[in-house]
């Protein structure tokens, strides 16, 4: 698709356009390497990480120092699997490899592969002091046992369970000074890891390391759960706007699918803070609810775009679809690979929903969805980034979270938070021109039904020596059909029913110019043929459409005067009348009308209908057509129009019952 050759709506669009789409390709272009270096890559690793740093026999921590903390950053000894022995001070670590704490590991440590154990060693030297602590930071969904010279001193709540709660540090004092081996056992619930699952491991006087903890954790309130729940807010206020607006624009529906999808991101960040924070262990129950919250939302986004973009081929957006909801069981398999790649799939299929359908409306020139083009691709480009960052760590430069100053926030929930407040912008906009729209056509169809009202007879006129019967059921608010009873100076009366093409305004317009016509040369004639003249004439030139119409005089003698214009011919008594037909008012001012002229006895009923009762249809297809027309036709106007009416009504129906009354 050439997006380059859309017309421009602000300078530099296709500036802007080249940029988003190098975005977008580099990103999908990042993703598929990952792929397939991560595929080949895991498939070959080694049960024990290759060394990554020189190995340091023993770190000395300088008396000095002890005034405060001082951080353990090794290198550690390391080695994946469970065995207690790795606890012994004299076990010989020699041949383990080394690494540093936030080093990343060549090949990822597949928990699964290995019952989710790994142990890290380290040989100290402090010197005597007093009241001496110890502090570890794990990574998040990680627990851990602490031994020195092979005795336990501290363990995370959960490690006996292996229910991993949460990643927050905790102080504990240690027993000794001086020579001591410090191994600490972790278990991992995630699928893979990257790193040595340490943040840091910090030792120096109780108070202090006390103190650091508090600041830690301190800091991980500003770092992680202020911002997250700031985006989370930011997105429950949407998803609750866009469900009020949905309630005042119910044939709006993308505003519920925004509404659906901004909740369940919200349920998705709750579950996040939840095993964060501790209050929930980190299970397999909670992932999967973790899992199927966060696709869900996909699916419920990708829904929005394609409401939001009136996307006409929807078919390959359903498969997406499809995908989104199915992932969360393949990330509850014990196969990490597989799932791991899974993921980073479903995510490049997500994102390339969006910007199909961003692109789709892009081109189609909807100048709400050009609004959404900017924030769509830095979505879909944070998106992928966190993606990446998740399922393979150890091959992503980057981490899953930004650090702003003394702030952090996750790549995806910054992608997301500026993507929603990019939509919410545009919601607004789109909710105020709709209901600015909306209510225009609704003061217009208010004016065309007073106009109509004052138009059609409420009433049907007395004409003695006739019985007339008149029903008029629109089909909307306000509807095309017209007709008219009027009575002449020698007794009798001046029939006139039309059918004007196009319904609201202009046709209500069309219907008070043709009235107004009648009526006015009423005053002046009673031929049929005269009056079709002139309101044909009035009509050329005003308008597109066009109108049908039929005139005919009725004497108390019987004698019948009718002119046609394309109008359905009046039943007597059930048989159509053979008159003269011409062509409908508004085509040419060259058309002609002519009179003919017939004689009806007395007790003769005429029945003058519109199209809407023999274009009637029911739910087979099937008309109502002339036939049934005419075997009801002289039955009352009330029992014709609500035979068509009941027959399945598509237009408006207007029926017309005029009876010669024999003189008693």
């Amino acid at each position: 698709m050439d997006i380059y050759r859309c017309p421009a709506f602000w300078p530099g669009t296709r500036q802007v356009l080249r940029v988003a789409a190098r975005i977008l390709h580099v990103a999908g272009l990042t993703a598929c390497l990952a792929v397939v270096v991560c595929s080949t890559e895991i498939h070959a690793q080694s049960p024990v990480p290759p060394p990554q740093a020189p190995a340091s026999a023993v770190q000395t921590i300088d008396a000095a120092s002890l005034g405060n903390v001082v951080d353990l950053d090794g290198p550690w000894r390391f080695h994946i699997g469970d065995d207690q022995r790795f606890a012994d001070p004299a076990l010989d670590d020699s041949d383990w490899p080394s690494i540093r704490p936030n080093q990343k590991f060549k090949t990822p440590f597949v928990a699964a592969d290995h019952g989710g154990y790994l142990w890290a060693r380290i040989h100290i030297r402090v010197p005597s002091a007093s009241r001496l602590a110890l502090a570890v930071r794990p990574a998040q969904t990680v627990q851990y046992e602490v031994f020195v010279n092979g005795s336990p001193i501290a363990s995370t709540p959960g490690m006996a369970s292996r229910t991993p709660r949460t990643d927050w540090p905790f102080a504990v004092a240690l027993p000794q000074s001086g020579d001591m081996v410090l191994a600490i056992r972790f278990y991992s619930a995630a699928s893979n890891l990257g790193s040595l699952p340490i943040q840091w491991v910090r030792i120096g006087p109780l108070g202090a390391v006390q103190l650091s903890v508090e600041l830690e954790s301190l800091d991980i309130i500003h770092n992680w759960l202020f911002i997250n729940c700031v985006c989370l807010g930011v997105n429950l206020l949407i998803g609750l706007t866009a469900m009020i607006l949905y309630r005042s624009q119910r044939d709006h529906d993308e505003y519920l699918w925004l509404g659906i999808a901004c909740l369940m991101f919200v349920l998705y960040g709750a579950f996040e803070i939840a095993y964060g924070t501790g209050w929930v262990p980190f299970t397999r129950p909670v992932l999967g609810a973790l899992e199927c919250a966060g696709f869900t939302f996909n699916a419920a986004h990708i829904e929005f775009f394609v409401r939001f973009t009136q996307v006409r081929r929807r078919w390959p957006i359903r498969i997406v679809q499809g995908a989104q909801l199915v992932q969360p069981l393949l990330a509850l398999l014990p196969i990490p690979t597989f799932s791991g790649l899974g993921f980073v799939i479903a995510q490049f299929l997500f994102t390339a929903a969006i910007s199909v359908c961003l692109i789709s409306a892009f081109r189609r020139g909807m100048a709400d969805s050009r609004l959404l083009l900017i924030p769509g691709v830095a979505a879909v480009s944070c998106n992928l980034a966190w993606a990446a960052a998740v399922a393979f760590p150890s091959h992503v430069p980057w981490g899953t979270n930004l650090h702003f100053g003394h702030f952090g926030i996750e790549v995806n929930y910054l992608g997301m938070l500026l993507f929603c407040l990019g939509i919410a912008a545009v919601v607004l906009y789109r909710f105020v021109r709709v209901t600015r729209e909306e209510e225009r056509a609704a003061a217009e169809l208010e004016a065309a039904r007073t106009v109509q009202q004052i138009l059609v007879p409420e009433e049907v006129p007395s004409i003695p020596g006739f019985s007339i019967q008149a029903v008029y059921q629109p089909a909307g608010q306000v509807g095309g059909d017209f007709y008219q009873v009027l009575p002449t100076p020698n007794g009798g009366l001046l029939a006139v029913i039309g059918d004007v093409s196009g319904k609201g305004m202009p046709a209500a317009m069309t219907v008070s110019l043709l009235v107004g016509t009648v009526r006015t040369l009423a005053h002046y004639t009673h031929d049929p043929a005269e009056i079709l003249t002139a309101m044909n004439q009035r009509l050329i030139g005003r308008g597109s459409g066009f109108t049908t119409a039929l005139v005919l005089r009725l004497d108390p003698d019987g004698t019948l005067a009718a002119a046609n214009a394309g109008h359905i011919a009046p039943y007597a008594n059930g048989r159509e009348l053979a008159i003269d037909n011409s062509l409908p008012l508004g085509i040419t001012a060259a058309a002609a009308y002519s009179n003919s002229t017939l004689h009806l006895e007395a007790n003769t009923t005429l029945t003058l209908l519109t199209d809407g009762v023999i274009e009637a249809q029911n739910a087979q297809g099937e008309l109502f057509g002339f036939e049934r027309a005419a075997q009801i036709s002289q039955k009352p106007a009330q029992s014709v129009a609500q035979a068509a009416q009941t027959f399945g009504q598509q237009d408006d129906i207007t029926v017309l019952s005029l009876a010669l009354v024999a003189a008693s």
